[in-house]
């Protein structure tokens, strides 16, 4: 994996052996990689250089652990790494490729489409997060598609749980009325600024409700500044900025909702199936979601949880408000939420159906 400042290039965690490399002034990855090239055009630059460092070591780990699979995240640029070794070093390799979403809902251009079929066509297997990346996948037109299914990413149900709830945090963080929780990347695609603008109706409604907002990103301080003209920010907008993941788990189990209002950016970038959904599930925690088809694998309206078009806000704060006046909906949509996210996205579930596919393949 690409190195980022302040990661080590080598450890260890939970038995994985983490190797970063680093090329030239290493900022391109720095965020989000797409994100980057959008908002400074000079990061064009590190690209040659991304790629040449990353095959370089990719070849030097292969002859040095002999490697038989890869699996790699994302088609591009991973997916495209992984079959340029293949094709020119290593006939024998099996490649694997997760798609996100992003790299398939984003990269629209021929070119890139033409990349794209190139790559699934000489990879082994192919897993996707959604099947709304499935449907876009089919519509590539790949001539000799591999082996694929739909596999969300897992979640370890023993640290994201209901158990997990903390009346101590509500205190820290001032909350005494309705807990409103938003987790993710601070940046178009998530869609927090329609939450924000929903928000004065759900003050006007119950005004002790507040919007915690944890997580980073290039959107973070527009969103803040149109908080503040708002005239919601700190007193019923706080922004708490990226937390790890390992002190996430009393967020979700203590907050009343958890809201994820993705949408299709301007650049048609899109998420898959956020992780913070399944995360919020597992806490058994009631969660609205945009009624994007890629969250419909999870987000069944009325029944594992609420889905509405996030860009309406008087839909969208109107959903809110309904979801707090009902106290035994939450619970019932939360239950349900729970049951789903445990039989199909715990660690155990999908690292299973992981193993079937390496097993078959070497």
């Amino acid at each position: 994996t690409p190195y980022k400042k302040n990661t080590k290039l080598r450890e260890e965690k939970s038995g994985i052996i983490i190797i970063r490399f680093k090329y030239l002034f290493t900022s391109l990855c720095d965020g989000a990689m797409l994100t980057n090239l959008k908002r400074n055009r000079l990061l064009w630059l590190e690209v040659p250089f991304f790629f040449l460092f990353y095959i370089i070591n990719v070849i030097k780990i292969i002859k040095r652990e002999k490697i038989e699979c890869i699996h790699a995240h994302w088609i591009i640029p991973q997916g495209f790494i992984a079959v340029f070794v293949k094709k020119v070093f290593y006939k024998n390799l099996k490649i694997v490729v997760t798609s996100h979403g992003a790299d398939i809902f984003s990269l629209r251009g021929w070119l890139a489409k033409k990349i794209k079929r190139y790559i699934l066509e000489n990879i082994d297997y192919l897993t996707m997060v959604s099947s709304a990346s499935k449907n876009e996948i089919d519509g590539l037109g790949v001539r000799r598609c591999p082996r694929y299914q739909v596999i969300p990413m897992g979640v370890d149900t023993q640290a994201f749980c209901p158990e997990r709830r903390s009346e101590d945090l509500k205190k820290r963080c001032g909350i005494n009325g309705t807990f409103l929780l938003f987790v993710g990347r601070l940046d178009e695609k998530k869609g927090l600024r329609y939450l924000i603008e929903s928000m004065p109706e759900v003050v006007r409604a119950y005004p002790r409700a507040k919007l915690v907002i944890i997580g980073g990103g290039p959107e973070e301080n527009n969103l803040k500044i149109y908080s503040q003209k708002m005239r919601l920010l700190d007193e019923n907008i706080i922004f708490l900025g990226p937390i790890k993941n390992n002190d996430l788990p009393p967020f979700y189990a203590t907050s009343d909702i958890f809201i994820s209002p993705n949408v299709v950016a301007a650049n048609k970038d899109s998420d898959g199936l956020p992780v913070v959904i399944i995360e919020a599930l597992l806490s058994k925690t009631c969660v609205i979601a945009s009624d994007l088809p890629a969250l419909s694998d999870i987000i069944l309206n009325n029944k594992t949880g609420l889905t509405v078009n996030v860009k309406d806000p008087k839909i969208f704060s109107s959903a809110i408000v309904n979801l707090i006046q009902n106290g035994e909906k939450r619970k019932i949509l939360a239950e349900s939420g729970y049951e789903l996210a445990k039989k199909n996205f715990s660690l155990h579930s999908v690292s299973s159906r992981y193993n079937s596919i390496y097993n078959a393949l070497i």
